[in-house]
């Protein structure tokens, strides 16, 4: 193994064993939710009894990296990895017996773990991936994957996937996302507070409203743009934000901890300090300075980003005329 990967390994990390001949290596991606739990059973079943199956969790980083009791990115990247490594267990459970056969990996990286090189070390032949909230045919980790020579790519929870599957396979895929088992429904039920309405694209984006419920705007996803973005709409006005502001957002969220002021503002007035709009533009944050993408329309990352978060099953937020807060959820 590399310096670089050993280095991305989590202390979770396990060394592939020795592959019998004939069978497949099978690499999944796990990540909370239906999707991540369709990947699972998908990857599972490829692997069957005579493959190997890798499990990964994927933990990025900020940089500079500091300890926990830091601050900067310290915070930030101590809850990516406690959240990485809880959801590693969660896919323990779930593979109940088959986890005796199986190994697991939280590996870290910045900006993004080196999935696609420590796939290669580890001979991968097929890569199941879940169908992502802001990525289409698995985003920038497909594309990645894709690129890795000998990797198959597989993306879970998605038609496009089944739709271009041989048929035996289709209809393993097909089971695989129908088959989330009953501690997996109730445990999303929980967390999601309200469905999004839309697939966040251009076509369809999503439908969203401000906390205090006075105004309608819509979101969507531009991965091609550069840096990938996230589109506000709002009336004639359009903002844009960085993609990754979302799990950016929800990994600080879950390392606060606790309720936060959302404390909306225009990008030419002051933040109140230590709230969400405070965050989307300090120079601590992942992308160290403004979320927002277009010059004097950078701000009320307050504003817009919460009810999507909320929308997608991430964050709690409150519907009050005024001050209204939010904390994570997952």
């Amino acid at each position: 193994m590399s310096a670089r990967l050993a280095a991305a390994a989590g202390r979770s990390g396990n060394p592939a064993p020795p592959i019998r001949p004939g069978a497949r290596r099978v690499l999944v991606v796990f990540e909370r939710g239906r999707a991540g739990a369709a990947a699972l059973d998908a990857a599972a079943e490829l692997a069957g009894a005579d493959g190997e199956l890798s499990v990964v969790t994927l933990a990025p980083q900020a940089k500079p990296l500091r300890c926990c009791g830091g601050g900067g990115a310290g915070p930030y990247n101590c809850a990516v990895a406690e959240e990485a490594r809880s959801e590693l267990q969660q896919a323990r459970r779930a593979l109940d017996r088959a986890a005796t056969k199986a190994t697991f990996t939280v590996l870290a990286g910045h900006p993004e773990p080196p999935l696609a090189e420590w796939a290669s070390e580890h001979g991968i032949e097929v890569a199941v991936l879940p169908a992502r909230r802001l990525a289409r045919r698995g985003g920038p980790l497909a594309r990645e994957l894709r690129r890795a020579r000998g990797v198959e790519v597989r993306v879970v929870g998605q038609r496009r996937t089944l739709a271009r599957s041989p048929p035996g396979e289709r209809r393993l895929l097909r089971r695989a996302a129908e088959r989330t088992s009953e501690h997996r429904q109730s445990e999303e039920a929980a967390t999601v507070t309200e469905q999004a309405k839309g697939e966040g694209t251009a076509e369809d984006p999503w439908q969203l409203t401000t906390p205090p419920g006075k105004a309608s705007y819509v979101m969507w996803r531009e991965e091609q743009a550069d840096p990938p973005a996230l589109v506000c709409q709002v009336g004639a006005t359009q903002l844009r934000y960085h993609l990754r502001a979302i799990d950016d957002l929800h990994a600080m969220l879950l390392a606060h901890g606790d309720w936060i002021a959302l404390g909306g503002a225009d990008e030419q007035k002051p933040a109140p300090e230590g709230t969400v709009e405070a965050w989307g533009r300090s120079p601590e944050n992942p992308v160290r300075g403004w979320y927002g993408l277009k010059k004097g329309l950078r701000g009320r990352f307050g504003v817009y980003l919460p009810p999507l978060l909320e929308a997608l099953g991430l964050a709690e937020v409150t519907h009050e005329a005024r001050n209204n807060q939010m904390r994570a959820l997952g």
